[in-house]
């Protein structure tokens, strides 16, 4: 296929836009009911290891409240649409509470501080929607804990060993980062399993565009789309001249590569918002949103001319071909999309009788034009490209 890098960035595009929606709803109740049981459980530590002062209790309340005020932001659109702020502002603020228990915690501490450590790089795991984001979030929290820690929070009278420290939390390190990479393939694979399925669903293998099924439905989508809004809609139908006599005289192979060659010219030439499909092993369909009849006959005149002069190498040999194109815009008297193909598939046939190699505009039923002038192509209309 002539598309696997185009295919591999949209594959990874949309395994982000996915896991970031499916953890949205999730992600609001990890950082309440994580938060809370996390405070919780320091608040306990800190009352069991005989923390006189109350301060690290006095903290851990205090990280309640940030929890509580997460848990709010989480209802803003703007938090919604970046899923990564939530694990890295519970890094940064979780971890000075964790360097707090270190220094006021007696000076088995450290174990303490490992333990929490642990528990908030599994968490963060939780709260993460990439393996990349899960790493950067437990980094964080690390070098904010030990340096906070080192330079904020020295107490003359309570021994801290950072090595020490570092000993205790690489069993719970290594448990966070296993199971993030592990979630993170096992999300990937399942994703990639679902894409997988829906690319062979909707693409044809040999040109890597649209196929027939899927195509009709983008046509019949776009066509609901432009009537519903009043929008000018043009399709264009193209069919590869002499291809079956390449086929009988150079082989599959040569046959292939100029099917290939052609979609993907025909996708480099169009839009972002066009689409384009195969029908046939010759035909195929280019729907152009947002584009009157006009504009859509001048880009299929010059599609015309530029693949006339295309060379393309098959074993050495320097192969030429060309395309005829019937061009139709929706009218008013169209009911589905269908009508708009068959009418260009009638402007295709008419540039086969013509001689082919030329571009053909399929005027509306003159009862169409009739009923709806403002759909009547003007000259004045832009090009689309």
């Amino acid at each position: 296929m002539i598309f696997d890098a185009r295919f591999g960035e949209e594959k990874e595009s949309a395994y982000q836009v996915d896991r970031a929606a499916s953890l949205q709803s999730v992600q609001r109740w990890l950082v309440l009911i994580g938060g809370t049981l996390y405070c919780l459980a320091a608040m306990w530590s800190a009352f069991r290891a005989g923390d006189t002062t109350g301060m690290l209790g006095n903290y851990s309340l205090i990280l309640l409240a940030f929890t509580t005020v997460l848990f709010g932001l989480s209802f803003v659109q703007f938090v919604q649409d970046r899923a990564e702020l939530l694990p890295i502002l519970f890094a940064l603020s979780f971890s000075v509470h964790l360097s707090l228990g270190l220094v006021y915690l007696p000076l088995d501490g450290g174990t303490r501080f490992a333990l929490l450590m642990g528990l908030l790089c599994i968490y963060l795991t939780a709260l993460s929607p990439t393996l990349l984001i899960a790493l950067a979030a437990i980094a964080a929290a690390i070098i904010v804990a030990l340096l906070a820690t080192i330079f904020l929070f020295p107490r003359p009278d309570v021994a801290i060993s950072v090595p020490a420290a570092l000993g205790y939390l690489s069993p719970a390190l290594l448990i966070a980062v296993t199971i993030a990479f592990l979630s993170d393939r096992t999300a990937r694979e399942a994703f990639s399993y679902k894409w997988e399925l829906s690319r062979r669903a909707t693409t044809d293998e040999l040109s890597g565009v649209a196929n027939k099924m899927h195509i009709r439905v983008l046509a019949n989508n776009e066509f609901t789309r432009a009537r519903r809004y009043s929008e000018p809609f043009a399709c264009l139908m193209f069919e590869i001249d002499g291809l079956n006599s390449i086929r009988e005289t150079w082989g599959d192979h040569a046959a292939d590569t100029i099917a290939r060659v052609f979609a993907g010219y025909c996708v480099l030439v169009m839009r972002h918002c066009d689409s384009f499909g195969r029908l046939s092993e010759r035909r195929f369909v280019a729907l152009l949103p947002e584009t009157p009849g006009p504009g859509a006959l001048t880009l299929a005149k010059r599609m015309v001319e530029d693949l006339g002069n295309l060379e393309v190498n098959v074993y050495g040999e320097v192969l030429h071909f060309t395309v005829s194109v019937g061009v139709t815009e929706v009218c008013r008297g169209d009911q589905t999309g269908n009508d708009l193909l068959k009418r260009a598939e009638q402007g295709l046939e008419d540039a086969i009788e013509q001689g082919r190699q030329k571009a053909i505009y399929a005027a509306p039923p003159q009862r169409a034009v009739d009923e709806g002038s403002q759909t009547e192509p003007t000259t004045t209309s832009p090009d689309p490209v």
